[in-house]
């Protein structure tokens, strides 16, 4: 008499792993999936970004060396009825005669009045303390760069894990197979020779439990495996129930480096080494920045002017000049923000 396998049994045997990731699909190769994460994956994509607005931020920091144009346009209309008396000769006299020649009244126009003016400014101290802001973002720069470095190693790294980690539990779920097919055979002799009365009863229940164990075992791989590909399709930057299979075949360099040689290498090409280095040297352009704050800022001006309907002013004027200007005083703000910069290199 062939005894029916337990219901648990039965009931592992109707749950499995959605087919459509288990399922054959492209053969996808390390060196494949290591370019799709390289390229895709979101963590390597956010910090090419920062690389590129960083890069953005030099170049408009560099914009900041060239003049300022400035244009202002201002529309007036004037509610109150003004008017101004000048005396002969309360400007005083020019060539002998007086300014003005004789008594003058000047009243506003009720009207719109209109001025324009075009200004150029172009620093010239500043170009200094510019030039240290630049060297500080291009510092800051290089840091995306390095960071960008350490996310494509650590994708890799992550990618070639969980490739290995695929194939192991591949080749386990494979061998697992076998068992089940195995026992599966042994399960239809023993049942035979149990009917023919040339086996006992309590072997055919120890190979069904075996059978059924080996079941059990390979949906728990089914399962794992099912785990590890979405996690792997999710590393690559695409659909996680994207269907593939992995190979065995991996074109791996084989040569071991030389220890000295592998040490100092790392030391001079790892990204936190390298960002490291990176960070003192921003630091220092911090400090150089607030020191230069002591500096008085001298500009080069150019402006031009022109109103209309006024004659209380020139109608047109230009000029060409220089303008300074310094806080000479500031309640130690100054000298808080150096020490600021001075602790973050120590």
């Amino acid at each position: 008499m062939i005894r029916l396998r337990p219901w648990w049994a039965v009931t592992l045997l109707l749950v499995s792993a959605p087919d459509a990731v288990l399922a054959a699909g492209e053969v996808l190769t390390l060196e494949e999936a290591l370019t799709l994460a390289l390229t895709n994956n979101p963590t390597v994509q956010n910090a090419g970004i920062s690389v590129d607005k960083a890069g953005d931020q030099v170049e408009a920091t560099e914009a900041r060396r060239f003049p300022s144009l400035n244009l202002r346009v201002r529309e007036l209309r004037n509610f109150t009825e003004e008017s101004f008396e000048y005396e002969q000769g309360v400007l005083g006299t020019v060539d002998g005669q007086p300014v003005p020649p004789e008594n003058r009244k000047i009243e506003t126009k009720d009207d719109f009045t209109t001025h324009v003016s075009v200004e150029a400014k172009q620093p010239i101290v500043g170009l200094y303390k510019i030039g240290l802001d630049i060297d500080r973002l291009k510092t800051y720069e290089d840091r995306t760069r390095q960071d960008l470095r350490a996310k494509r190693q650590e994708i890799a790294k992550d990618v070639k894990e969980q490739y290995y980690e695929i194939l192991e539990t591949q080749s386990a779920l494979e061998s697992t197979q076998e068992s089940i097919a195995f026992y599966q055979s042994l399960a239809k002799v023993v049942g035979d020779k149990v009917r023919q009365k040339t086996a006992l009863e309590y072997e055919l229940l120890d190979t069904e439990a075996k059978l059924a164990k080996a079941e059990y075992d390979a949906l728990k791989q089914r399962n794992t495996l099912l785990s590890e590909k979405e996690r792997l399709n999710e590393l690559i930057g695409r659909d996680i129930y994207t269907p593939f299979m992995v190979t065995a075949k991996l074109s791996e360099d084989e040569t071991v480096p030389d220890p000295e040689k592998a040490r100092a290498l790392a030391m001079e090409q790892r990204p936190d080494v390298k960002d490291a280095r990176l960070r003192l040297r921003q630091a220092e352009y911090e400090l150089d920045l607030r020191r230069a704050e002591y500096l008085p800022d001298l500009d080069l001006l150019a402006s031009y002017n022109r109103s209309a309907n006024t004659s209380f002013i020139p109608d047109e004027s230009f000029y060409v000049g220089l303008v300074a200007r310094w806080e000479f005083f500031g309640w130690g703000r100054r000298s808080d923000e150096v020490s600021k910069a001075r602790r973050s290199i120590s």
